[in-house]
């Protein structure tokens, strides 16, 4: 999951974890398993051990403007709960591309939606993603992000933001969970000022406490 999407303390990865006809309700839970067999066999890549719950996954997708997107990646979707929540609200022409890196998650997703793509691919290089998968660079409409940016060195947080700049398009939304509260945490303060630097109207969302651990949502445009 990144950071699939669509986050318990590890050691910093070398790497990022980094149209619809499927409802929330047709999606079944019991993907748990699955996760954590990934988790402990690459638990540096995934960042978590914990999967995103739905109300989580529903703040996620809170007002993202998913149905007038002309193309939406979610990177680090893990075993697909924020991707169950996106799937529904695409409009009929949308374009839905999910970047994962593990290559146990990314069968898992395929697994569960046949019908939508899903590469094992790094979160870090988003560019190098739209060129294999002949996509115009600063196209897409929403970033949607699981990554675990805050475990990562200063210079791959910065790294990350950018290439997510990079791909979107002007007034292109980038949304991201992350388990780090600024007012205690002195790396969430820096990351909030990498966002602020690269977008527009940057916001964090109130503390989602029905998640395992309690989390935030950010938002923030391209301008």
């Amino acid at each position: 999951m990144i950071m699939s999407s669509a986050t318990s303390t590890v050691q910093e990865p070398s790497r990022p974890p980094t149209t619809s006809t499927q409802t929330a309700a047709e999606i079944k839970p019991g993907r748990t398993s699955v996760f954590w067999r990934e988790f402990f066999k690459a638990p540096k890549q995934l960042g978590t051990c914990f999967t995103s719950s739905k109300p989580l996954a529903r703040r996620m997708v809170k007002g993202l403007p998913l149905g007038e997107s002309k193309l939406v990646f979610e990177l680090g979707p893990g075993t697909g709960p924020i991707t169950a929540q996106i799937l529904p609200l695409l409009g009929a022409q949308t374009r839905f591309v999910g970047i994962e890196q593990n290559s146990g998650l990314v069968r898992e997703l395929k697994r569960r939606f046949p019908q939508h793509t899903f590469l094992e691919d790094d979160a870090l290089d988003l560019q190098g993603v739209c060129r294999r998968q002949s996509i115009e660079a600063g196209t897409v409409d929403c970033v949607i992000t699981s990554v675990p940016y805050l475990l990562f060195t200063p210079t791959m947080q910065e790294r990350g933001l950018d290439e997510v700049l990079a791909v979107l398009r002007p007034g292109g939304t980038f949304t991201m969970l992350t388990y780090c509260i600024e007012e205690v945490m002195a790396k969430a303060r820096r990351w909030r000022g990498f966002l602020e630097k690269r977008f527009q109207n940057v916001q964090r969302s109130q503390w989602v406490i029905q998640n395992t651990p309690p989390a935030f949502v950010y938002r923030g445009v391209k301008g």
